[in-house]
């Protein structure tokens, strides 16, 4: 009898567990092509972002680039006769007009007077050159080449 119980016990621990179901993985198709085209779709948007973000903080730096530079002023002081060099000069960077004064000393932002003292430089190159081109000519006609 005690054979039997100890029997019984020792099937009951050695039996083997119940098979567990696996469970069965069911996939959809996929559309690559439509995936794809998601994926361009969600770069490209990142890529305008990013763009977007650049531009922004490109702006943003142009902006305190300006202001800094409004604040490093300069004196000058332009030219004034009784008949050409009359009228006041403007002066406009980035869409900001800067009237000036003429014969008085005033105080403006140092790129305002570079663009003032690049302009009087233009000028005077163009009137060499003017100068230069009719004493060619005019030595030509003396030699009566033309």
């Amino acid at each position: 009898m005690s054979k039997e119980n100890t029997n019984d016990t020792n099937t009951a621990q050695t039996a083997p567990p119940a098979p567990t179901e696996v469970p069965t993985v069911t996939t959809a198709p996929v559309d690559m092509e439509a995936l794809k085209e998601q994926l361009r779709a969600e770069i490209k948007a990142e890529e305008a972002q990013e763009k977007a973000s650049a531009e922004r903080n490109a702006e943003m730096a142009h902006r305190k680039a300006m202001e800094d530079a409004k604040k490093d002023l300069v004196t000058i002081e332009l030219f004034r006769d009784a008949t050409t060099y009359v009228d006041d000069v403007r002066v406009i960077v980035n869409g900001v007009v800067y009237t000036i004064k003429r014969g008085v000393r005033v105080q403006v932002p140092r790129f305002v007077a570079e663009v003032i003292e690049t302009s009087a430089r233009q000028d005077n190159e163009t009137v060499n050159l003017i100068t230069a081109k009719e004493n060619e000519y005019n030595s030509l006609k003396d030699q009566k080449i033309l």
